[in-house]
């Protein structure tokens, strides 16, 4: 039986996606302990699974580089509410854009100290690589502006925020590689890691940098999944719909300006 109460072919909405921390908590445990399901998924999966993911479910967070702003905060207090240890599963294969939201916030970086007298966000920024000259390169080869490896002065700031969370950053980049490299080939096999072997902490947006994404290629491939084993991929909302847009949880707390 299915958990959305729709048929083949019907049309999927974003907010369709997500299923509620609570009964992820629950269902992620029937789904791993299901043998036959989980057999049917190891098929589908014939490129492999993570090999982090594959003793327990784990509390996933995909994205290019692991860094500890307030998105990532938040989403480690929902993963010690659902019992599950949390991952960053990165692609550090990719190339930067500063068009890219999320890699713009990655090479200049904002910090929120409260909000000022007229409620506005008090921000400080400090540039971390040469937006210009950073252009198009891989994010592994990047430097920063004072010469240390771009992804390695990230994953520092961790210090200050989850000591010893460094040793739950992988990088999946050869994954995704030997599944097509391009999220049109990958996603349909990415949802599917999220049938039984883990849940993913997303919010998929519509907002205009992201609804082509969302509506053309997160739908689609969450769809064809959802066909394929008559439930959903577990996706759980990192923050609520009327904040999502907010880029507060791209910014950083305050307490890390200093760290290099």
């Amino acid at each position: 039986m299915s958990d959305l109460g729709k048929e083949k072919g019907e049309d999927f909405r974003v907010e369709d996606i997500y299923t509620p921390l609570e009964v992820a908590k629950e269902e992620i445990w029937r789904r791993w302990n299901d043998k036959e399901l989980k057999k049917k998924v190891k098929k589908f999966l014939d490129k492999g699974i993570p090999e982090i993911m594959l003793n327990s479910p784990k509390a996933i967070l995909a994205r290019h580089v692991a860094s500890p702003n307030n998105e990532f905060i938040k989403y480690l207090k929902l993963s010690k509410k659902i019992d599950l240890k949390p991952i960053c599963l990165e692609y550090l294969s990719d190339k930067f854009r500063s068009e890219n939201q999320d890699k713009y916030y990655l090479g200049k970086m904002f910090f929120c100290d409260g909000l000022g007298k007229k409620n506005g966000k008090r921000l400080s920024a400090k540039k971390v690589v040469d937006l210009d000259y950073s252009e198009g390169k891989r994010l592994s080869d990047m430097k920063t502006l004072w010469g240390d490896n771009f992804i390695k002065f990230h994953h520092n700031l961790f210090c200050n925020i989850s000591e010893g969370f460094e040793k739950s950053i992988v990088d999946e980049s050869l994954w995704i590689k030997k599944n097509g490299g391009d999220p049109k080939l990958f996603y349909e096999k990415f949802f599917s890691l999220f049938i039984c072997y883990g849940v993913l902490f997303e919010n998929y947006l519509e907002n205009k940098n992201e609804k082509d994404f969302t509506d053309n290629l997160v739908i689609p491939n969450f769809k064809k999944v959802y066909n394929i084993f008559g439930i959903k991929p577990l996706v759980v909302k990192i923050y609520p719909s009327k904040r999502e847009n907010d880029l507060f949880w791209r910014y950083y707390p305050k307490s890390i300006e200093k760290i290099k």
